[in-house]
C-alpha cells in the first residue's frame, strides 16, 4: 500500500512505523489502521 516510491502525492493521514519488522505487532496495527482509513488519502511509511 502507498505510492510508488519518490512518487509526490497529497494524503490527508500519514501512517508512519519505525519498526525494524515488518511482521511486528506495530505493522500490524498501521496496516488495520490504513485499511479501516481506506486507500484515498492515505499513505504508509516505513522507516525501519
Amino acid at each position: 500500500m502507498g505510492a510508488e516510491p519518490g512518487r509526490i502525492v497529497a494524503v490527508r493521514t500519514l501512517i508512519v512505523t519505525a519498526h525494524p519488522d515488518p511482521a511486528s505487532l506495530t505493522h500490524h496495527v498501521a496496516a488495520r489502521l490504513a485499511e479501516h482509513l481506506g486507500p484515498a488519502g492515505t499513505a504508509t511509511a516505513h522507516l525501519a
